[in-house]
């Protein structure tokens, strides 16, 4: 009989084990509203160059709220590139071909110096869709914004 007691106990022991482990779940279990903790993203890359003043540049900022909100809509990853440095149209070419290199599908440039970058190098980033926000580029075939960054990038972003 003693000999059937210690199966008992550890029987019990195990039960036991079992029903703390599915309590535990079920109360840690995350709960089906709940926003997911990552976001996931396609492949696909809207890219701004934007002056050294970055973010501080109300131009920029403005520009960079308009990706952001088509990033969240399209669920396309987006990023930012200030031009460090004197702010000329060669330095800022520098910043232009560092996003094309990284395969940006779409290239947003803000500011001076980096929209002057796309009016003079347009010829070399022919296959690159660059869009220049403002009246600076004159005679370009690259796509103006003068009103919404939404609107015109949204319909540059292929449906998922």
């Amino acid at each position: 009989m003693a000999r059937y007691r210690w199966y008992v106990l550890a029987g019990a022991g195990v039960l036991a084990t079992a029903l703390l482990a599915a309590a535990v779940w079920w109360w840690l279990r995350p709960e089906s509203g709940q926003e997911p903790r990552a976001r996931v993203y396609r492949e696909f890359d809207i890219c701004v160059l934007m002056p050294g003043d970055g973010l501080a540049d109300p131009e920029a900022a403005a520009v960079w709220a308009g990706v952001q909100e088509v990033s969240l809509a399209q669920r396309v990853r987006a990023l930012y590139l200030p031009v460090a440095g004197e702010q000329t149209p060669e330095r800022a070419a520098q910043f232009l071909a560092t996003l094309v290199t990284q395969e940006c599908e779409i290239i947003v440039a803000v500011g001076g110096a980096p929209v002057a970058a796309v009016a003079t190098n347009e010829a070399k980033h022919a296959g690159t869709t660059i869009v220049a926000v403002g009246d600076e580029i004159e005679n370009s075939s690259h796509e103006r914004i003068t009103s919404s960054t939404v609107d015109v990038l949204t319909e540059l972003v292929p449906p998922a």
